[in-house]
């Protein structure tokens, strides 16, 4: 609490406590200056796009695939806006068919061998799918952002 030495003589202590007084004020002043600096001086003086670079890994190479994944999501977002109906005729109309030819017998889907073209095993369920999907989500997650984003734009501005 007390930072003065209690061995030292009266004359010694008031030399002691007015040489320490000015770095004080000083110290008081720079923080005054310090807490006067705006918005703008605080932004410049923490901003430091090294670290950003190392904590975002930044390299060439990740930015030419995140921005791979940004031009296919927006590909993606104006495309679905623009066609969403054709594809969803199309799709809905070619497995309506398909499981009406494999119902007269006519045809036979061999659904192992579709798994596997996919690279799904063979006792794949819709919620082991689902969970796959969310697991490389949380695993390419700039990936993910940067393709959440182009498919936003795509189809705001499909």
């Amino acid at each position: 609490m007390n930072n003065i030495p209690q061995n030292l003589p009266i004359n010694d202590i008031t030399t002691q406590t007015a040489q320490t007084a000015p770095q004080t004020a000083g110290t008081a002043a720079e923080t005054a200056g310090a807490a006067s600096l705006g918005l703008w001086e605080k932004v410049k003086a923490n901003f430091q796009p090294e670290i950003w670079v190392k904590k975002l890994d930044l390299s060439w190479d990740n930015v030419l695939v995140y921005i791979e994944y940004f031009l296919g999501g927006f590909a993606a977002g104006f495309i679905l806006k623009r066609y969403l109906i054709s594809i969803l005729i199309i799709t809905i109309g070619v497995i309506v068919i398909l499981y009406g030819l494999q119902y007269l017998g006519i045809t036979t889907i061999n659904w192992d061998h579709a798994y596997t073209y996919l690279g799904l095993p063979q006792n794949t369920t819709l919620s082991s799918l689902i969970w796959k999907i969310i697991t490389w989500l949380k695993n390419h997650i700039m990936v993910s952002i940067f393709c959440f984003l182009g498919f936003i734009i795509g189809y705001k501005i499909g």
